[in-house]
């Protein structure tokens, strides 16, 4: 049997300014998460953030 699954990398970050935390809410949805995004090929953790944030 062949694996035919492919991984994908998604990046998360915790951003607190003047003691508030930033949560997401998407439509049609009723949980929260962080801001974060899948990583792209050769792309670094830092500038995954930068560009999804």
């Amino acid at each position: 049997m062949e694996n035919n699954l492919k991984t994908k990398t998604r990046i998360a970050g915790i951003i607190i300014q003047n003691r508030k935390l930033l949560l997401l809410k998407g439509k049609g949805y009723e949980e929260l998460w962080t801001p974060g995004g899948k990583l792209e090929d050769g792309e670094s953790d830092e500038k995954c953030l930068e560009r999804v944030s």
